[in-house]
């Protein structure tokens, strides 16, 4: 579960939030960092570099860590020029990971979103406007479940993408008892 800071500006074309984002692990609400893999391979104040010193878990917490930038997230939103691609220029085309990061996210390589427009993936946020009921509506889901019922839920964001990509879970499993 990724949480970003909000916009809070009610003006139309001007939008507000930065990209701060933490990274949780729904299950156990624990905070997924490169930090916690570092912090076992720390020497004399110094990161071990070599990728094959760390486990698949702490890879992954390198790869999909949090992320504090001053990049604006477009969103809907229209974006001054000066602006319109800070998030990309700061969180996805940053200038060049360490080997170890690198090798991590080779690994770990991010699903596209459903709204991606050059090639629609399969990522969607389960946490939207449900908030809280969101992550209820999803702990409620037995782990072996949680595969296939995601799979429900991406098919039915990508059917009425408009009017619920960001309703949330909650909303989706609502609409199933129907």
């Amino acid at each position: 579960m990724k949480v970003q800071l909000k916009r809070d500006s009610k003006k139309e074309k001007n939008n507000d939030a930065r990209m701060i984002e933490y990274i949780f692990n729904i299950q156990t609400g624990q905070i997924v960092s490169e930090w916690n893999a570092y912090d076992k391979h720390m020497h004399n104040g110094k990161i071990d570099s070599n990728p094959a010193d760390y486990t698949d878990k702490e890879l992954y917490q390198i790869a999909n860590t949090e992320s504090f930038n001053y990049g604006v997230p477009k969103g809907k939103y229209e974006l001054s020029a000066e602006y319109d691609s800070t998030h990309n220029a700061l969180d996805i085309n940053h200038p060049q990971d360490p080997a170890l990061r690198d090798a991590a996210t080779n690994k770990y390589v991010s699903e596209r979103d459903v709204d991606d427009k050059k090639k629609s993936g399969n990522y969607v946020n389960i946490v939207g406007a449900g908030g809280e009921k969101d992550v209820e509506a999803w702990n409620k889901i037995p782990d072996r479940e949680k595969p296939k019922k995601y799979k429900g839920y991406v098919k039915w964001v990508k059917n009425n993408k408009r009017d619920n990509q960001f309703a949330g879970f909650y909303e989706y499993v609502k609409g199933e008892k129907k």
